[in-house]
């Protein structure tokens, strides 16, 4: 089965956008790793160049979910707990973002990571360009 995703389909949720941003990397790893065994075995150019595209193609989708779950972390405010089914604020006294985003399974690293990715748009989409240009897949660590 084939991830197929443009931007405009995103997940809306923290949720949501966190499990495509799983299953991404995991899509993206098994693109990695046929270019690596066409490269062990002198594929046909054209062939190695298709599965380069599919992969940057992924690597930009799982860098515009990313950016986009960074723009939904930006908007909590500390102290608040999410309803994360109606993406909606509920009340809770002594909730921390930290400890919400933990038991969604984002940890301080990657909440951090991505929320820099959505301030940073204008990096990000050079980021890509460059990738691009240069026959490489971008890094939410490039980006």
């Amino acid at each position: 089965m084939e991830l197929v995703l443009k931007k405009e389909q995103l997940p809306t949720t923290i949720p949501g956008l966190h499990s495509f941003r799983l299953i991404g990397k995991e899509v993206l790893k098994a693109h990695q790793a046929k270019i690596r065994a066409m490269d062990s075995i002198d594929a046909v150019p054209a062939i190695k160049k298709a599965a380069l595209n599919d992969a940057q193609d992924t690597a930009e989708i799982l860098i515009d979910i990313g950016a986009k779950l960074g723009e939904l972390l930006l908007d909590i405010p500390k102290g608040t707990k999410w309803d994360y089914q109606n993406n909606s604020e509920i009340n809770l006294i002594k909730s921390t973002k930290t400890n919400e985003l933990e038991k969604l399974g984002i940890s301080v690293h990657e909440a951090s990571r991505v929320q820099r990715i959505a301030s940073n748009p204008d990096i990000v989409k050079e980021s890509k360009e460059r990738a691009r240009k240069n026959n490489q897949i971008v890094t939410e660590g490039r980006a």
